[in-house]
């Protein structure tokens, strides 16, 4: 299986983010199923582990996509998996991205959006709303979804 991790931030990442990507990463290296894993990571991500992993890992960058942009697939990053041509998709975050039909998984970690109920200011409640929509739209284009919580 060729694998294309897609890692559609705009404005960096969290130490967690980075540390999830340090854990797996090392597990699909070590995975008979995966023959090649390409890694597309914004300008800005600095990846200290990847000298640790094999050569069926390849690592390239693309100009982050704002969340405007909808599912479209930059003319950049269409070029870089049409080169590739992987057979699932995966994404660490809850940010869809239309490419050919292939299978795509998205992973929902921010839970904060579905619970209304929080004592949050009435903007922050405006914005949770807004990603609560985002969330749930993107979760329906999705083949599959991974939710890293018990919520």
């Amino acid at each position: 299986m060729k694998l294309a991790i897609i890692n559609n931030t705009s404005k960096g990442t969290s130490g967690g983010y980075i540390k999830y990507l340090a854990n797996i990463l090392p597990r699909l290296d070590k995975s008979a199923q995966v023959h090649s894993v390409l890694v597309l990571s914004p300008l800005f991500y600095k990846f200290s582990f990847k000298n640790l992993l094999s050569n069926k890992f390849v690592f390239k960058t693309f100009k982050p996509l704002s969340i405007f942009y909808g599912y479209r697939c930059s003319s950049e990053l269409k070029s870089l998996l049409d080169k590739f041509l992987p057979d699932v998709i995966f994404i660490p975050n809850e940010r869809f991205i239309y490419y050919k039909k292939i299978p795509t998984i998205i992973m929902v970690r921010n839970m904060e959006p579905f619970k209304f109920f929080l004592n949050n200011t009435f903007k922050q409640k405006i914005i949770n709303y807004i990603k609560y929509l985002s969330t749930i739209r993107n979760c329906r284009k999705s083949t599959k979804i991974i939710a890293v919580s018990n919520y």
